[in-house]
């Protein structure tokens, strides 16, 4: 069952740090795959299009990737993601959060060509070619290294910068405390004497 969030991040995920929305109460490592060949992508789907996403999804991009035998790749072509990979982390208002798992791309070997000059091979990219397809559906694709340890050190950082708060709050509490009465008196002075002024400044006018 998908984990609801407590916060409304997952509206603006679509350019929020997905480190603050994805924490390890919603996520954990089996729920990504990174490999030499696949990639676990984050999606953000539009709640009224959770159905069309979870029926077209292993369709998206069907000319993408090539599955033909070796030397004649191009002549099958399909979608990169993997059959079934897709899962549902979370949902708050109108945005639910899914990952879909996609091969990363094909290495296209060198060749020699007529002129007899070699010409290095290239790996052809899917991850972001899949992203435009899918934008162009309303699906918004972003990658998402999920890393347990840098959340935990995030926390600990925020909870020191809480206590050192704390201190600097109390610290300036006795201050104020130790120096209200000097300062009042001050003030009451200031104010005599700009009365005084004003005073004399009037009867002087008049």
């Amino acid at each position: 069952m998908p984990r609801r969030s407590s916060n409304s991040l997952v509206c603006n995920a679509k350019r929020a740090n997905l480190n603050d929305v994805l924490t390890p109460d919603v996520v954990s490592t089996s729920d990504f795959v990174n490999t030499e060949y696949l990639q676990t992508m984050v999606v953000i789907v539009p709640k009224n299009l959770e159905e069309q996403w979870l029926h077209e999804y292993a369709q998206i991009g069907d000319q993408i990737a090539e599955y033909g035998p070796k030397g004649s790749r191009g002549n099958v072509r399909g979608s990169p993601v993997v059959p079934g990979s897709s899962r549902k982390l979370m949902e708050e208002g109108d945005s639910a959060v899914y990952t879909v798992t996609l091969l990363k791309g094909q290495y296209q070997p060198g060749f020699v060509d007529k002129e007899g000059n070699f010409e290095p091979g290239t790996t052809v990219d899917y991850i972001e070619d899949f992203k435009i397809r899918a934008k162009e559906k309303r699906f918004v694709v972003r990658e998402f290294n999920f890393d347990p340890t840098s959340h935990a050190s995030n926390e600990e950082a925020i909870a020191e910068l809480e206590v050192e708060v704390d201190r600097l709050w109390s610290a300036l509490i006795r201050w104020c405390k130790a120096h209200f009465g000097e300062t009042f008196i001050a003030w009451m002075h200031i104010k005599v004497r700009l009365s005084a002024m004003f005073s004399r400044v009037y009867i002087v006018n008049l």
